[in-house]
C-alpha cells in the first residue's frame, strides 16, 4: 500500500474550504432550511407518486450536514413512505484522510453516477432523476422545489418491494410492477439498490466546533446496486394496463462495506433508459 501523508485536521480542513471554493464549489444557500411547502400528492388508481432524493455528499464536504437537515425536513413533511433518501458518496469529499476520514463510503454504482450526472457541487441531490434546464442535479434550495414538481404528479406505474428477507447471507427480494397508465415505447430498467443508517464515523461539519465531527450519524448509505448499476431491463410492453407482475431476485450477495444488515433496506426503482427518469420508487427494510 502507498504511504500517504497525514495533514494536520486543522490545516486538512482548511483545504477542503479552499477546495469547495476553487474546485468543486459548495453551494451556497441562504435560508438553509427554507419554506418546504408542497401539495398534498393525488393518488392514481389508489397508488400515489412516490419520489427518490439521491443527494450526492462526502464525509469531508462541509456543507453537506446542512443537506443531511433539508432532507430529512423533507421526508419528515411528506412521509417516508413517498419521500425516499439515498445518500451517495462519490467524488473529491468522498476521498480518504486518514487518520480521522479513513472510512471508504463510495461504492463502484455511486461512481458510475457521478460520472453521468456529474455534480458541479456538494451537496447535489437528482429528483427521480429528472433534467432541468439541462441539468440532473440540484443545489438543496432547489430540493423542495424540484419534489414538489414530481410528487405532485399522478402515478403511471407501480413499483412494491413484496418481500426483502436474508438468507444463508445473501438477500432474496420480490418486486411487484404494476402498469397504471399507457407508457412511451421505449426501453425500461429495473434497479435494487441496498442502503445503510445509523453509521457512526467522522463529517466535516461547517457549522460546528470543531468542524471534524466524530459521532455524526450517516443514513441512507448507498452500499451498493444488487443488479447492477443500471439495473436490469424490464419489458413494460408485456403489460396491458391494470396488469402486474413480479420480478424475483434470490441469492444477491450482500456488500462487503454493510456493518449491519439489520439497519439496511432496499429501495426498487424503475427509469427510462433514454432519459434515466425515474417512474416510481419503493423502500423496504431488510427482514
Amino acid at each position: 500500500m502507498m504511504s500517504r501523508t497525514v495533514l494536520h485536521p486543522a490545516f486538512r480542513t482548511i483545504l477542503a474550504w479552499g477546495a469547495c471554493a476553487l474546485l468543486v464549489a459548495c453551494d451556497v444557500v441562504n435560508d438553509p432550511h427554507g419554506d418546504v411547502s408542497g401539495p398534498t400528492p393525488p393518488t392514481t388508481d389508489g397508488v400515489p407518486r412516490r419520489v427518490l432524493l439521491e443527494k450526492f455528499t462526502g464525509h469531508t464536504c462541509p456543507n453537506c450536514p446542512e443537506g443531511d437537515v433539508i432532507a430529512s425536513e423533507l421526508q419528515a413533511q411528506y412521509g417516508s413512505e413517498l419521500l425516499i433518501l439515498t445518500s451517495i458518496h462519490q467524488g473529491f469529499f468522498a476521498e480518504l484522510h486518514p487518520p480521522l476520514y479513513d472510512t471508504d463510503f463510495t461504492t463502484p454504482a455511486g461512481n458510475d453516477y457521478g460520472s453521468i450526472f456529474t455534480p458541479p457541487s456538494y451537496p447535489q441531490g437528482m429528483v427521480d432523476r429528472r433534467r432541468v434546464n439541462n441539468t440532473w442535479t440540484f443545489g438543496r434550495g432547489d430540493w423542495d422545489e424540484r419534489i414538489a414538481e414530481v410528487i405532485g404528479q399522478p402515478a403511471k406505474v407501480d413499483v412494491r418491494i413484496t418481500a426483502a428477507e436474508v438468507n444463508s447471507g445473501a438477500i432474496n427480494t420480490s418486486v411487484k410492477v404494476k402498469l397504471i397508465e399507457e407508457l412511451d415505447p421505449v426501453e425500461y430498467n429495473l434497479t435494487v439498490f441496498l442502503q445503510e443508517s445509523g453509521i457512526i464515523d467522522y463529517q466535516t461539519d461547517q457549522n460546528a466546533t470543531p468542524p471534524d465531527v466524530p459521532n455524526y450519524e450517516h443514513n441512507h448509505i448507498l452500499r451498493g446496486a444488487l443488479n447492477g448499476s443500471w439495473g436490469q431491463p424490464f419489458a413494460m410492453t408485456d403489460l396491458a394496463v391494470g396488469d402486474s407482475t413480479t420480478v424475483d431476485l434470490t441469492n444477491l450477495a450482500i456488500p462487503s462495506n454493510v456493518l449491519n444488515i439489520s439497519n439496511c433496506e432496499l429501495v426498487a426503482y424503475l427509469y427510462r433508459n433514454d432519459t434515466y427518469e425515474i417512474l416510481q420508487v419503493h423502500a423496504h427494510h431488510v427482514e
